[in-house]
């Protein structure tokens, strides 16, 4: 595989899929042989539960101690500054009941994706470890704008979380054609994935059976602005996106320069409430930094 090194960086390629790429992955999107990762159990129970109108910190506790790994960083994440983690605590119950029901899944599902689902192979890594913490990021910048714009604040931060889900799939899928087709170039690896990502992020959000706006978002992502009706998921991915990719730590991102992007007039976003967003990079940074 070409050395991926350079890739990752956000920006679009003018390169297009040679017919025998776009070929191969055809097939295997129209086929019954196409390999999705499993959603850990535990975060489908904990959700389950956190949506349920009986749940009970016991109950998702006892949850969480089938997974060892998924318990850990739950309790970890915990005892963080990110939830007031003044005083240590060690018990798993304590820890649900200090995160909170409506926290929860979105700490579960981060793990879970973060740590389980970006498993690639390895000349893919430099990439996987950028792509995890921007999708991290931008689960954690969609639920500040979907606040602001007074939106589902636990379907945006899904939203903005499992966006690129569909990319480490679809990596190790070119690695699979690489082996008939030969060596792709970067240009065209990159083409590829931002041709595919959103058809198999959101194949994936299907199987995986979340709620009906985070799969349509997530399919509608990068072509939205064609559509009559965009979901309204759509647009939010896309400024939660742009606002990941500006953010690090030397840098952060300027709202002057996002006012005009579509995104921003979709979501009927003032200039002001985007800067308040915009100022927010480095705590939400440190919460990135926090979960991860």
């Amino acid at each position: 595989m070409a050395d991926p090194s350079s890739m990752g960086s956000g920006v679009s390629t003018p390169a297009v899929v040679p017919a025998n790429v776009r070929r191969a992955v055809e097939e295997r999107l129209h086929g019954d042989d196409l390999e999705l990762p499993l959603l850990p159990r535990v975060a489908t129970e904990v959700m389950r539960l956190c949506g349920s109108s009986d749940a009970d910190a016991k109950a998702i506790s006892d949850v969480l101690h089938s997974d060892p790994a998924i318990a850990g960083n739950v309790l970890r994440i915990s005892n963080s500054a990110m939830f007031g983690g003044n005083q240590q605590i060690t018990s798993l119950q304590q820890a649900v009941s200090r995160i909170g029901l409506a926290r929860l899944t979105e700490v579960v599902m981060a793990i879970s994706t973060c740590s389980k689902l970006f498993v690639v192979s390895e000349e893919w890594q430099p990439i996987v470890g950028d792509l995890r913490e921007r999708s991290l990021l931008a689960g954690l910048f969609a639920r500040e704008v979907a606040r602001t714009a007074r939106m589902n604040v636990e379907t945006a931060f899904l939203q903005g979380l499992l966006h690129a889900m569909g990319k480490p799939v679809l990596m190790m899928m070119l690695h699979e054609i690489e082996l008939s087709v030969g060596v792709l170039s970067i240009d065209v690896l990159g083409a590829t994935l931002d041709s595919y990502h959103a058809r198999i992020g959101a194949r994936l959000a299907e199987k995986w059976e979340l709620a009906q706006p985070i799969r349509d978002a997530i399919r509608a992502q990068d072509d939205w602005t064609a559509q009559a009706e965009p979901p309204s998921g759509a647009p939010l991915i896309q400024l939660a996106a742009l606002l990941a990719s500006a953010t690090g730590v030397d840098r952060r991102p300027e709202a002057s320069e996002l006012q005009s992007d579509a995104s921003v007039e979709a979501l009927n976003l003032y200039p002001d409430e985007l800067e308040a967003i915009a100022a927010m990079s480095e705590q939400i940074l440190e919460m990135a930094h926090q979960i991860l």
